[in-house]
């Protein structure tokens, strides 16, 4: 499956991702749960790679440059992210309204729809900005 994601009001999207889910067949609840659970355990490797010092190639510096962040790790102080409360998080995001969440063109909308996924389906995650002011 294929992970899109946007920021309404941002021009620039982030790199899709590729995600191998447990079946091919869930919910949007459980399709969500997935992908935070993965989304947490890559920032856990990554949080844990930041511990030790890297040599930076010239591909690390420019990818760090578009993202507007350069580090060479020896980070000390690690964040502690549960996976439960990251998912019950994005759940309840999802009900209020913070992002909308599309399976091709169609948006989904029900948590307890079922859903059928393929290699080549693409997702999209789009997060809503409240307007300042407003």
């Amino acid at each position: 499956m294929i992970l899109e994601s946007r920021i309404l009001g941002r021009k620039k999207a982030f790199e899709p991702l590729t995600l191998t889910l447990s079946r091919d067949t869930l919910t949007l609840q459980e399709l969500l749960e997935e992908v935070v659970k993965d989304q947490v355990e890559q920032f856990n490797t990554r949080q844990k790679d930041g511990q030790l010092f890297k040599l930076l190639t010239p591909e690390d510096l420019q990818k760090g440059l578009e993202n507007g962040k350069i580090t060479s790790g020896g980070l000390e102080e690690q964040q502690q992210v549960q996976v439960a409360v990251a998912q019950q998080v994005a759940i309840t995001a999802f009900k209020d309204g913070l992002y909308y969440v599309f399976l091709g063109e169609k948006q989904l909308e029900d948590l307890s729809e079922s859903l059928t996924l393929e290699e080549n389906s693409r997702v999209m995650f789009v997060r809503l900005t409240p307007l300042v002011g407003g």
